[in-house]
Formats: structure tokens, C-alpha cells, sequence
């Protein structure tokens, strides 16, 4: 489709005299209607906004790379939403929109049970939330645990605090872990982005001291999540406990996060 002197001039696609469908991939297929659709919102000015409900699928992780790059090119001419569960591909924008200072808001669409389209705004699942968000996160759940602490006046509330204590005390160390790849090895692997980004390897600050305060955080926090041996008896972190662990979780980010 091309923009003539006198309108538009419509022209159908064929390779060698067939159908595109009857040689090109899936994945192929799906780039080239992206790129027709591009072309086409391009031809309105008035087109202000345009929404893609998981434009990869299908796709390798080259042309997603691309595809990506291409939104957010798109993105300083128009608003762009995009509907996606591929948390690879939402890291991909992300990167892109940081690099290009590109605002990029999220909201979480989940579905619980037997009810749908649930929104939680500006808030990711906590597989797709940064270290920073993590302990935010983490932050304002301890002032939960710390009133669940004040409160406890029976047995029964006591279990459901150190319940409680315990699945916090994992997704610190799950914080922990997210430290080695977005902190140590600044973001060059991702456990859900294919390629690997040398070039951050740069400004990585992975040394074997860090190594130790990264240990010892994950070991603090696995002493509570783990069964514990009968000889140690029925104790259990204290909310000024887990804020201790939480305050040098946050300090070693603060201190070795890459510039």
C-alpha cells in the first residue's frame, strides 16, 4: 500500500505468484502485518493511539528485539498500549523505553478463580518486578507483619504470624537472588531474556566480597524458611528481626548498584 499524488494506490503482496500463507513462516507473517499496520496508522494524523494484544508470538527472539525497538520508536510519535503475558518481551520495552527516557507505565491484568480482567495499576507480578520494587514491596508487608505481631494473643495467631514471617522471609531471598543477575551482573543475563548483553559486563560489580554479603543475606533468610531442627525449638524472626535483613538488603543495592 503506497500514498499516491491522488490518494492512496492499493496493491496486493505475492512472492513469485503465490500467497504469501502458502510460503512464509507464521512468525514471518505476523512481522509483515505489523509492518503493514505500522504503515497504515502512519497515513492519519489524527491517529493518536494504537494497541497490540501480544504482537511476538510466534516470533524468535531477534525479531523481537526489533519489534520491540520499533514500538518504542512508535511511542514518541503516538501512545502505544500493548497487551502482553510474555514477561521477556515487557523486559525488552522496558530497556528500550530507559534508554530512550520514554515513560512507560504498567498495570497488571490477572485473572483469580472465576473472575477476570482483575486490574491492579502500576504494579507488575512479583516474577516481573525490579529489586527496587521487590523491597518496596517488602517494606510495607512488614508493617503488616509488625501489626500482626502486636496482635498475637493466642496460639492460633501466633502460627499465622510465622506463616506469615516465612513467606516473607522467601521473597526476600527470591530479592536476594534477583540482586545476582540485576545488580552483580547488571542485567547482562536475565533468566527470561534469551540474549545475553555483554556490554554490561562493563559496569558489572560482581567481586567475591560481594559474593559473601550475597550469601550471607540468603542464608539469613533461609535460616527461618527452611524446617528447622526440633533442638532449636519454636523460635521464629521477631519484625525487628526481618527489618534488619531487609535494611541490609536495601544498603547493598544502594551501595553496588551499576552507574
Amino acid at each position: 500500500m503506497q500514498r499516491g499524488t491522488k490518494g492512496i494506490t492499493l496493491s496486493k503482496l505475492a512472492i513469485k505468484g503465490r500467497k504469501p500463507v502458502e510460503i512464509l513462516s507464521e512468525g514471518e507473517q505476523r512481522s509483515i502485518s505489523l509492518a503493514n499496520f505500522l504503515a497504515e496508522t502512519g497515513l492519519n494524523e489524527n491517529n493518536e493511539c494504537i494497541v497490540f494484544d501480544d504482537p511476538v508470538s510466534s516470533l524468535d527472539h531477534k525479531r523481537r528485539e526489533i519489534i520491540a525497538q520499533r514500538l518504542v520508536e512508535e511511542s514518541k510519535l503516538k501512545q502505544v498500549i500493548i497487551f502482553t503475558h510474555d514477561i521477556s518481551f515487557l523486559f525488552l520495552l522496558q530497556n528500550y523505553c530507559s534508554s530512550e527516557n520514554i515513560d512507560c507505565q504498567t498495570t497488571t491484568i490477572r485473572k483469580i478463580n472465576n473472575s477476570a480482567g482483575l486490574i491492579q495499576e502500576n504494579k507488575l507480578p512479583w516474577i516481573a518486578m525490579s529489586v527496587k520494587k521487590r523491597i518496596s514491596f517488602l517494606r510495607v508487608e512488614l508493617e503488616k507483619l509488625t501489626s500482626l505481631h502486636k496482635n498475637i494473643d493466642n496460639p492460633d495467631s501466633l502460627d499465622e504470624y510465622v506463616k506469615q514471617a516465612k513467606y516473607w522471609c522467601e521473597s526476600l531471598r527470591e530479592t536476594w537472588e534477583h540482586t545476582i543477575e540485576e545488580i552483580l551482573l547488571n542485567n547482562a543475563v536475565q533468566r527470561f531474556n534469551p540474549a545475553i548483553q555483554t556490554q554490561r559486563l562493563k559496569d558489572a560489580t560482581y567481586t567475591k566480597s560481594l559474593y559473601a554479603i550475597v550469601e550471607r543475606g540468603m542464608g539469613d533468610c533461609s535460616n527461618w524458611v527452611h524446617d528447622r531442627a526440633a533442638t532449636l525449638g519454636e523460635s521464629y524472626p521477631t519484625p525487628l528481626i526481618l527489618r534488619g535483613y531487609l535494611d541490609n538488603g536495601q544498603k547493598f543495592v544502594k551501595d553496588n548498584r551499576p552507574s
